[in-house]
């Protein structure tokens, strides 16, 4: 199985809480960068599409028949509208859940600092990482493809400060 054998989560420590820690931070870490560049990529996008929307509405449509404006160049104004609310929405629970999986992040930097973590601490972070991730969109598997290899070295990075002798 592949998360099982490594070749999805990075930690090696056996199954318990250090490797429940490892990989609920290494999750968060991940899905922090990839919802805020979702969210990010999908603003732009709508940010496009609302200007494009005012230059024709007010450059182009007026020139079309005199002013006479058709019914279908309405219709596709209003379909694109609600378009770009639903974009609207997508990207701001993007933004929340890459927001909640900063903070989980950041609390379970915290939690290495203590002596020992309990697994009911462990859970309640998890917690918020669930919620926060449930009612986020999924994240596309292109800005996933296309930021694996860096985000990997990113990891890599922040992992050796937590295991120097593993790196």
């Amino acid at each position: 199985d592949y998360y099982q054998d490594g070749g999805y989560f990075t930690s090696q420590h056996p199954q318990g809480t250090a490797r429940f820690l490892d990989n609920l931070q290494e999750s968060a870490f991940w899905s922090s960068f990839l919802y805020r560049h979702a969210a990010h990529r999908t603003f732009w996008l709508i940010g496009g599409v609302v200007v494009v929307m005012i230059m024709t509405v007010f450059a182009v449509i007026p020139f079309l028949a005199g002013g006479d404006v058709s019914i279908l160049p309405k219709l596709f104004s209003v379909l694109i509208i609600f378009w770009l609310a639903d974009e609207l929405t997508t990207a701001i629970a993007w933004r929340e859940a890459a927001y909640s999986s900063r903070e989980v992040n950041r609390h379970l930097e915290r939690m290495r600092e203590q002596s020992a973590v309990s697994p009911e601490d462990l859970l309640a972070v998890f917690s918020d990482y669930a919620v926060a991730t449930a009612a986020a969109p999924p994240i596309p598997t292109h800005l996933y493809s296309t930021y694996r290899e860096p985000l990997n070295k990113l990891w890599e990075q922040q992992r050796a400060k937590y295991h120097p002798e593993s790196s």
